[in-house]
């Protein structure tokens, strides 16, 4: 075998190594993707799931503030009571705020119930639908009487 074919026997075995190298770092990267993707869509998933359970838990704290604020209204204003400069004036108008508007919001509920009546419905459900050219006849000009 002469010179020249031997380089060119390297030549070739170099370019298939290459190639299969190439293939290598192809189907490394493939990998490193395909694992990168997994933790994408896992994270994703982890994130949901701490959304909805702080959604979750911002409705309870809420509801419970609600039903406890009268409770800790006086709560603050008695801790708050051993520190100077907050008149005891404060807390009691706020107490008096908290209370007008639960009654407000009480009366106002009486008063909806109260006109609530049976067939109060009735006229509602009995309304047809319109035809599509209702009313267009006032856009149109008017004929002329002479």
């Amino acid at each position: 075998m002469s010179g020249r074919e031997s380089t060119r026997e390297l030549e070739l075995e170099q370019s298939g190594g290459f190639r299969n190298l190439d293939r290598a770092i192809q189907i490394g990267v493939q990998s490193i993707l395909e694992g990168q993707n997994a933790i994408g869509v896992e994270a994703t998933h982890q994130l949901d799931i701490a959304r909805s359970n702080s959604a979750q838990q911002h409705v309870e704290t809420r509801e419970i503030i609600q039903k406890n604020q009268d409770q800790i209204i006086d709560r603050f204003y008695r801790l708050q009571s051993n520190m100077p400069g907050l008149p005891l004036e404060g807390y009691l108008n706020a107490k008096l705020k908290l209370k007008a508007g639960e009654e407000e919001k009480n009366a106002k509920e009486k008063l909806l119930a109260a006109l609530v009546f049976e067939v109060m419905t009735d006229r509602r459900e009995q309304i047809k639908d319109s035809y599509r050219q209702t009313f267009e006849w006032i856009f149109k000009e008017p004929k002329s009487k002479i």
